[in-house]
């Protein structure tokens, strides 16, 4: 397999700040969808979504027909849960432009409102499906499910290009279509914990090296960057905080970065139901959590990515084995809907956990007044 860099890089700079400078640009230059785009999500990742919504409102009185901002728009209140608003809004913009982002977030909440005609009648010709955006067409079989028609998403994702195959978005409905339509000899195929999640533990891959002095170098520096949020907005991290970074902001950070690479590299040889060829391109995407007490993550999956991790780099020493006195307190938990099963890894320092990203997984809470500090990772597939 083949690394590739990424094409945006992350900036060091903490995000109230570059909401700061965003917000002069914004003044400077309104019509500039990447300085509005690039702001509003600032303010999504600062828990300001209604800060982010009245800013759409307020641009979209100064110039009614942008078209840009009425997606946005309608995008927002479906973040907020405001249906009755994202229907008046997106009834409104197909009046002069017939987007069809516009039309799929109108069909969505058709669909959330229980208008279940309306919202088949908003969806785009099927012909249109294979061309479009992936993130529109996870929206689209979202739609689909709620309208009750499993059957067609399976058709949809069946048609659809090899590369897209793979999308953890798109595979998470076709799962949540299968367990519809009771097809549970497919459903056990894809969900398959016992091959699927493989750990590797640093220490005994990288004999002879100091792993404690590493992660040491990494507490130090996660604990105490200015980048750190807590609770960032769009996150899952609940009690704790996170950081997105790139591997040459420390020394220790391209190190993990390599050993990582190493590690995916091991485990996608290992995983050939995975379909990863020696040609493909894939790109990294980095990032920290630190949990305090009562800290978890919620129920996810990483819909963007192919592959996802976790390595852990400080664990509190009241995680112990499930069948001690602490329970399994700051476990991670793979547990799907779709499945009965369930499957729990205990963090260790220096441990590497690996997994397909449609796979839901959350943390469970931390009950003592310790710090536990990972490093998740997404492996995204490059189009090729």
């Amino acid at each position: 397999m083949l690394w590739t860099k990424k094409k945006k890089n992350i900036s060091p700079v903490p995000s109230s700040v570059e909401i700061s400078l965003l917000k002069r640009a914004y003044a400077a230059h309104p019509n500039n969808h990447r300085v509005l785009g690039k702001l509003i999500e600032g303010l999504l990742h600062e828990n300001q979504l209604d800060q982010a919504i009245k800013l759409c409102k307020d641009h979209r009185r100064q110039y009614t027909h942008d078209d840009y901002v009425y997606a946005l728009l309608t995008y927002l209140y479906r973040k907020s849960g405001n249906f009755d608003a994202l229907i008046e809004a997106g009834e409104a913009a197909l009046e002069h432009s017939p987007r069809v982002d516009t039309r799929i977030q109108l069909a969505y909440a058709y669909a959330q409102m229980g208008l279940y005609d309306q919202a088949a009648d908003s969806l785009p010709p099927e012909e249109q499906y294979s061309a479009m955006q992936t993130n529109l067409l996870r929206v689209v079989l979202q739609t689909l499910l709620r309208i009750q028609q499993p059957e067609q998403v399976c058709q949809i994702y069946q048609a659809l290009q090899p590369s897209q195959l793979f999308d953890s978005g798109l595979k998470s409905n076709y799962l949540k279509a299968l367990y519809k339509l009771g097809r549970q000899a497919e459903l056990d195929r894809i969900i398959n914990y016992r091959d699927l999640i493989k750990e590797y533990q640093l220490a005994e891959l990288y004999d002879g090296q100091d792993i404690g002095k590493l992660n040491n170098e990494l507490e130090t520096f996660f604990l105490f960057h200015p980048k750190q949020q807590y609770e960032p907005g769009n996150h899952t991290t609940r009690y704790g905080s996170q950081m997105h970074f790139e591997s040459d902001w420390h020394p220790a950070l391209g190190e993990l970065e390599g050993k990582i690479k190493a590690v995916v590299e091991r485990y996608l040889s290992e995983q050939a139901s995975l379909d990863a060829n020696n040609d493909q391109l894939f790109t990294l995407n980095l990032w920290s959590n630190v949990l305090n007490r009562k800290g978890y993550q919620i129920s996810h999956i990483h819909p963007d990515a192919f592959v996802s991790g976790v390595y852990y780099v400080t664990v509190p020493k009241s995680i112990t084995p499930a069948e001690q006195a602490g329970g399994r307190q700051g476990y991670l938990l793979f547990s799907q809907t779709e499945s009965d099963s369930h499957h729990y890894v205990q963090p260790e320092e220096g441990l590497t956990v690996l997994f397909p990203s449609y796979f839901y997984h959350e943390t469970l809470p931390l009950e003592n007044d310790e710090t536990r500090i990972c490093v998740a990772f997404d492996v995204v597939k490059e189009p090729v």
